[in-house]
């Protein structure tokens, strides 16, 4: 018989893979489309970022903590007493300020930037900031999941 603390477990590490991967492919999508030149396709990019947030991002942050916490829970896991999760838990949640503050806010403006037909050098420099910002959230992201796997700091 499977433990219910693996099963959560399981979705847990689930959610992780869809959500890293979608903030990981949104960063290439981006970049891909900037190599056109065309800002109607990197508007075309932005939003389906910005879909593909509404579809992944959103239900795999509901899923990852939901499953976390409830592993933690059925495990007997203190969560705030164990350094691994603490300090995924604080990751998770300075990734998601830097996306919520600014990653998000950013996103918007580039697709109205792009649909008016801005100064096409005006888009690019919120798209290296876009990138910036994308690539700090990303990080504190991977280091969860390393704390994770590696239940580091013990």
């Amino acid at each position: 018989m499977i433990a219910i603390y693996a099963l959560f477990k399981l979705l847990q590490v689930v959610a992780v893979v869809v959500f890293l991967g979608n903030a990981s492919l949104g960063l290439f999508w981006v970049a891909h489309a900037e190599s056109t030149g065309d800002a109607r396709m990197i508007g075309h990019a932005m939003r389906g970022i910005i879909r593909a947030d509404r579809w992944f991002t959103m239900p795999g942050i509901v899923l990852i903590v939901g499953g976390g916490v409830a592993a933690a829970v059925s495990g007997g896991l203190k969560m705030l007493s164990v350094g691994w999760i603490l300090g995924a838990i604080l990751m998770f949640g300075l990734s998601g300020l830097l996306f919520g503050m600014a990653l998000s806010p950013l996103q918007r403006q580039i697709v109205a930037a792009t649909d008016a037909n801005a100064d096409f050098q005006a888009t690019q420099a919120m798209l290296r900031r876009w990138h910036v910002l994308g690539w700090l959230a990303l990080l504190p992201l991977s280091l969860a999941v390393a704390m994770m796997v590696l239940k580091w700091p013990a």
